[in-house]
């Protein structure tokens, strides 16, 4: 069975990480989908999200992990091309629990939704927090608790400061 974690991915996490590794235990194949939202303003390009999130995928030995970029109004259609039935989601606290529990009755993007619940460690990991640490005090250490090492090792963290400048 397939299933996807779909995202912006700006930057990767260690919560995007630890959801993919969750979906990959019950799961044969996790579809890993980077979305571009023109509405959204993202920190990195579609292009730089997804090598991103790709390292990270080949860097950790998960087999079944695909990485794939779309529209975010062709999600809906690539999870049906692909028979992708299940998307997969965290939830950080109650706030969010009770926000899912009000949306149940929107259109579904597929015919499940399944959601974990986070480690505590991961409540505040989520990609817009790790971009309002950017340029702040003491930043670079702050960023390296919640990005893979791959990304803070790799030429990202180099992004990360050239996009403080621009």
């Amino acid at each position: 069975m397939k299933a996807a974690v779909i995202g912006a991915f700006d930057p990767f996490t260690r919560g995007h990480a630890w959801l993919i590794e969750q979906g990959r235990r019950i799961f044969e194949e996790i579809h890993v989908i980077v979305v571009d939202d023109p509405v959204k303003k993202t920190l990195f390009s579609m292009d730089e999200r997804s090598v991103m999130t790709h390292d990270w995928v080949l860097k950790s030995g998960l087999m079944g992990v695909y990485t794939v970029q779309r529209e975010v109004q062709s999600v809906s259609k690539y999870l049906g091309e692909q028979k992708i039935m299940v998307v997969l989601r965290t939830l950080k606290n109650y706030a969010e629990y009770a926000n899912a529990r009000r949306k149940i009755n929107d259109k579904p993007i597929a015919e499940q939704t399944l959601y974990f619940i986070a480690p505590q460690e991961f409540e505040s990991c989520v990609s817009a927090s790790v971009r309002g640490m950017l340029g702040n005090s003491g930043w670079e250490k702050l960023v390296r608790r919640y990005v893979p090492e791959i990304i803070c090792d790799g030429p990202y963290f180099d992004r990360f400061q050239k996009k403080l400048l621009t």
